[in-house]
């Protein structure tokens, strides 16, 4: 089965901006985001480098999205 991941959140079709297609956020890019709110209002920011919060809001993101398709 091959992964939705990289796939619009919330597609928009049409054009806007201009000429270009705007796709919106990918699911991968919305749950990362997700995660790093959560990570962020932890208390985790004061402890952490920024580079290992963000590394950890993605790979909760892939995990989320590897039990979602799981479920298909």
């Amino acid at each position: 089965m091959e992964s939705n991941a990289n796939e619009p959140i919330n597609p928009i079709r049409g054009k806007m901006q201009g000429e270009k297609d705007f796709k919106g956020l990918t699911k991968r890019e919305y749950f990362a985001g997700l995660a790093l709110q959560g990570l962020l209002a932890s208390g985790r920011r004061a402890t952490d480098e920024p580079w290992k919060i963000a590394e950890a809001a993605v790979k909760q993101a892939d995990y989320v999205i590897s039990e979602l398709e799981k479920q298909k």
